[in-house]
């Protein structure tokens, strides 16, 4: 199995615990969703918790935190200098994953 179908099961096992009452279809868009938009930040932490041991989830949470805390300064700062946003938050699940854990 890939890493992406791994990360694609463990979400919906995630959404069905977190939303019981929802039906295989509601949970379907929700996953649609997440896969072309962003991700939630319990979603993320949850899936490094339950992927990684308890340092190396540490060690990824730190990093993902980090990024995220970079690219709002860095959005706030071009709203502040008047530039739009071009909707750069899918880098870090695209891009940046690679170099966390390598």
């Amino acid at each position: 199995m890939h890493v992406k179908d791994t990360l694609h099961n463990l979400l919906k096992v995630l959404m069905k615990d977190r939303y019981p009452f929802k039906v295989e279809a509601e949970i379907n868009k929700l996953l649609e969703a997440v896969q072309t938009g962003v991700i939630e930040e319990w979603m993320w932490r949850k899936i490094i918790e339950k992927m990684y041991d308890p340092q190396d989830s540490y060690i990824l949470e730190q990093k993902f935190t980090d990024q995220i805390m970079l690219r709002d300064e860095q959005t706030a700062q071009m709203e502040a200098n008047g530039i739009q946003n071009q909707s750069n938050l899918k880098p870090i699940t695209d891009q940046q994953i690679n170099t966390f854990l390598t």
